[in-house]
């Protein structure tokens, strides 16, 4: 097993450039620096020019080919956001996830699409959330009705786990208008809503935004996080309005910014055992935290056999709470250095990931932001302290210019490294109107595609990905899952007012091999939720985490996936599972769907 060392932390932030560090530099401890508000509804200079990505393309045979697949699949889901009623709030600007999950144990991955809705009594009725059955072949079928499925809240977040300890995957929904939504699974993929009766349908006036499951406190059953955004009540509700770059004198009508309304805590639901829950956020530590939270990933980042909590917010520093065993937290970010920019200000968060990048047996993170901001992509080093890639790196270059949202890492060429996928999409649908040409790439722009090309390098392989990475798009949901059975991965993407995207890998397999694990323990959060898997093949070795939430509002394929390159024989594979027991298998042969039972 992996340990690393513990150190004191330091109020430091390593600086690269180049790919050579410079050093250390005091990270400023006061977030809210003099700048002005865009028109895009975050903090930076207005005059600030957005350059276009300044990245190599990619030239020869590409490793990796995704299609678009959304036709073969059957699926016609569009999503709706509010936007035809024309009012204007902020909660739009959010888009709405992806759930991806077994709904009715047939052991294929279905898709919930959550959806949003129009405002005030005028507004005309919208689907609402959509459950689509996988039933193999890469063809699906609309259960939602059947499934009991149906809402006609406005839907931003979603969840799955076996939360009662019955067998079956259930689902949790955040809402931004309502109560959220539990959805108990009855079997046979029939649900029935019993949120108000387990406990957690939380305050309906908040916009309560990413959710997890994970057993924090160690006693064998699945809690809840519910990630809070804002209360968009706090101050009274108004209008905001910007000039056109070429009209000074006219005024347009824009969404209002995240920092015109109060951050709020977030809450964390621990388990009775008995299928509902308590308010436990005080008891955990949570409550101190003002935040403004969108993204949120369950993962043993320290390696001590508990799980702890990353947390993405919009102009509000991130959150690092890190688990002592017993369901406590300490926030670390500042610490760790994942808080804020080198400059010391909070940045406009959105989604998560999280992942080895480079291979050395350490958790890595990643963090999308406004635009101007480079994405975060944070390396792991010793003692939870983290060394940001820097902005003129070629993740840098290609991020800037653009609004992330959804993210993943996923091994897409099945070489035995982690890619890594963003989607992007700007928050005003008329940002070219508000601002100097050349200065803002449009509403809708292209996803984007980094080829890990070994220890954690990256380089944007743009169009080379495949055609669903050369269309721009108003993107904002991101889920990668194995949705054909085929040994990779495919990615789901759900697009703000716009038809999903399913996107097919297809990339050539040149002799590269595969592995994919599901867990089943032996009692209590009998998904493996929290375990860590460490695998050794080829002289390589790979970790992966078992977590729900992550990318943005959305949670993929839980079961863990390992790209094995030209190795055919795994050597060796190590659980931890959530109990701290360990279970060991080798001389695995390669290319398999692999569930392994704790006994």
């Amino acid at each position: 097993m992996i340990r690393h060392g513990r150190r004191p932390f330091a109020l430091f932030h390593r600086v690269a450039a180049g790919g050579q560090h410079r050093g250390w530099r005091v990270l400023a401890l006061a977030p809210l620096l003099a700048a002005c508000e865009d028109a895009g509804g975050r903090r930076g200079s207005r005059e600030q020019a957005t350059p276009g990505a300044t990245t190599t393309p990619w030239s020869g045979p590409s490793p990796v080919r995704f299609v678009d697949a959304t036709a073969e699949s059957g699926i016609d889901f569009v999503s709706d956001y509010g936007a035809a009623a024309k009012q204007w709030h902020y909660v739009e600007t959010l888009g709405s996830g992806v759930v991806v999950f077994d709904g009715d144990g047939d052991g294929d991955q279905d898709l919930l699409f959550l959806n949003g809705r129009g405002h005030g009594p005028a507004a005309a009725p919208v689907r609402g959330n959509a459950y689509w059955r996988n039933d193999g072949g890469w063809r699906f079928v609309d259960a939602t009705v059947e499934a009991g499925l149906t809402s006609d809240r406005f839907a931003l977040g979603g969840a799955s786990a076996d939360y009662d300890d019955d067998g079956d995957q259930d689902l949790f929904v955040t809402c931004a208008d309502a109560g959220n939504l539990l959805y108990r699974n009855l079997g046979g993929g029939r649900f029935e809503e019993v949120a108000a009766a387990a406990g957690v349908a939380d305050d309906p006036a908040l916009i309560k935004s990413a959710c997890a499951f994970a057993d924090v406190d160690g006693d064998g059953w699945l809690d809840l996080f519910v990630g809070r955004c804002l209360d968009p009540t706090i101050p009274a509700p108004r209008e905001c309005w910007d000039a056109p770059w070429n009209q000074p004198e006219e005024k347009l009508r824009r969404y209002c910014n995240p920092t015109d309304f109060s951050p709020v805590a977030d809450r964390l639901y621990l388990s009775n055992r008995d299928g509902t829950f308590r308010d436990g956020t005080a008891e955990a530590g949570l409550d101190r935290f003002l935040g403004r939270t969108l993204g949120a990933v369950f993962l043993d980042l320290d390696r001590d056999g508990d799980v702890d909590l990353f947390v993405a917010c919009d102009r509000s520093p991130n959150a690092l709470w890190i688990n002592d065993g017993r369901g406590r937290f300490t926030e670390r970010a500042l610490h760790a250095g994942v808080a804020f920019d080198p400059d010391g200000r909070a940045q406009g968060g959105m989604g998560v990931a999280a992942g080895d990048c480079d291979g050395d047996g350490a958790i890595d993170l990643a963090a999308t932001y406004f635009e101007t901001e480079p994405n975060g992509l944070y390396r792991q080093l010793t003692g939870l302290r983290f060394e940001t890639a820097p902005a003129d790196s070629e993740t840098g270059r290609a991020s800037k210019p653009a609004v992330g949202w959804g993210t993943e890492f996923l091994d897409a060429d099945l070489d035995g490294t982690l890619d890594w996928v963003v989607v992007n999409g700007h928050v005003q649908p008329h940002i070219e109107q508000l601002r100097r040409p050349g200065r803002t790439l449009g509403h809708a722009q292209r996803p984007l595609f980094f080829l890990n090309t070994g220890g954690g390098r990256f380089v944007d392989l743009g169009a080379a990905a495949g055609e669903p990475f050369d269309r721009d798009v108003a993107g904002r949901a991101l889920a990668a899952a194995d949705l054909d059975d085929d040994g990779d991965l495919d990615l789901v993407l759900n697009n703000l007012g716009a038809p999903l995207l399913l996107a097919r890998n297809d990339s050539p397999r040149a002799g590269r091999h595969w592995l994919r694990v599901t867990l089943v323990a032996a009692r209590g959060n009998r998904d493996g939720i929290g375990a860590t898997l460490e695998l050794q093949a080829g002289g390589a070795r790979q970790i992966r985490s078992i977590s729900t939430g992550g990318s943005y509002l959305s949670q993929g394929d839980r079961r863990a996936h390992f790209g094995l390159g030209a190795a055919t024989t795994i050597d060796r594979l190590e659980v931890r599972w959530p109990s701290g027991a360990t279970t060991v298998v080798e001389d695995l042969p390669a290319d398999q769907h692999l569930t392994l039972r704790q006994e």
